[in-house]
């Protein structure tokens, strides 16, 4: 009789903790479900706003590309915007070129102490790698993607 009420008691409480166990896994994997939902419509949403920022930038890279020069322009005025545009396109890559060559003249030139290398190197080190990394980072899709 100890047997019976032992294998009865036994199975209803392996039974009940078997329940229990599948009613928390249904839970957790209801929870599960709703992140999963949750984590597509922030995704979604995210790719709607990357959608239309691409799509600003395209519009603003094909406003910048026409820059319109008006027909009553004395030719000088043309010849300048030429000049213009021209030191405007060469100022950062001039800028980090020279950049360049001085960071290599202060580290491979004897001209300074080894006091005034040492107090200037690391903050041109620093200047240096911003510059050049800026220049390369920022090139524009067009030019990089080929």
């Amino acid at each position: 009789m100890f047997s019976f009420i032992s294998s009865a008691l036994g199975g209803s409480l392996l039974g009940g903790i078997l329940s229990l166990f599948q009613k928390w896994a249904d839970v957790k994997a209801k929870g599960m479900e709703a992140d999963i939902e949750i984590r597509k419509m922030e995704s979604m949403a995210r790719l709607k706003v990357t959608e239309g920022e691409l799509a600003a930038f395209n519009t603003s890279q094909q406003a910048n590309e026409d820059i319109a020069i008006p027909a009553n322009t004395p030719a000088w005025v043309s010849a300048i915007r030429v000049l213009v545009d021209a030191f405007r396109a060469f100022t950062r890559p001039g800028l980090t070129w020279a950049m360049i060559i001085t960071l290599s003249c202060v580290i491979f030139g004897d001209k300074l102490g080894i006091t005034a290398t040492e107090a200037v190197i690391s903050d041109f080190v620093f200047t240096t790698s911003t510059a050049v990394m800026w220049w390369f980072g920022s090139r524009p899709l067009a030019r990089t993607a080929k």
